[in-house]
């Protein structure tokens, strides 16, 4: 049984959280076992992933004040739960999964990117400035960063991240496609 850990950030409705529980409902359960950790606060879909088996715990960090003490609490997790690998799909935990993982012993962390336009006229400043930094983190943390679109290998291409370690992944492209009451993505 292969144990996966995904690290969220945002617990309102969103396409990530969306996205994240389709891959964690989509898993073979004979040979995954799956586990949400939201950063801030309790996932809107929490209640449908536990009645399928899907462990979800909240670390309640502030959305826009990191807590060191709250990253050493994801470590202590990581070491409980004893994932085989973690995964994120948002910007901010990038940073604080890799650095948790890192306390606890080094498991691998994957990167899923989903960003097809970085834009400083339309993200916001911390944005850019979190996804300036994951560039960097990117060639120290990652074992494999997955995008889901060519547009956004670009885009994080030019931010400096490395291809070495990158695979493209078109399910979430897929996945709109069968969604279609979703607004079109810019750049995708």
């Amino acid at each position: 049984m292969i144990k996966v850990m995904h690290v969220n950030h945002d617990p309102r409705p969103s396409r990530a959280e969306t996205m994240l529980c389709r891959i964690a409902s989509g898993m073979d359960g004979t040979r995954f076992e799956n586990e949400i950790v939201s950063l801030t606060g309790v996932l809107d879909l929490a209640e449908s992933m536990e009645a399928i088996g899907v462990r979800v715990r909240t670390l309640g960090m502030k959305k826009n004040a990191p807590n060191p003490l709250r990253v050493m609490r994801l470590a202590r997790w990581i070491r409980e739960s004893k994932p085989d690998i973690i995964q994120t799909l948002d910007v901010s935990p990038r940073t604080w999964s890799g650095s948790a993982a890192r306390l606890a012993g080094d498991v691998p962390v994957v990167w899923g990117i989903h960003h097809t336009v970085l834009d400083p006229r339309i993200d916001k400043r911390r944005t850019m400035l979190v996804s300036r930094a994951c560039a960097y983190l990117s060639r120290k943390i990652p074992t494999r960063i997955v995008c889901c679109s060519e547009a956004s290998q670009r885009i994080h291409k030019k931010l400096g991240y490395p291809t070495k370690n990158w695979r493209l992944s078109p399910t979430a492209s897929i996945w709109r496609k069968s969604n279609p009451t979703l607004p079109p993505r810019v750049g995708a």
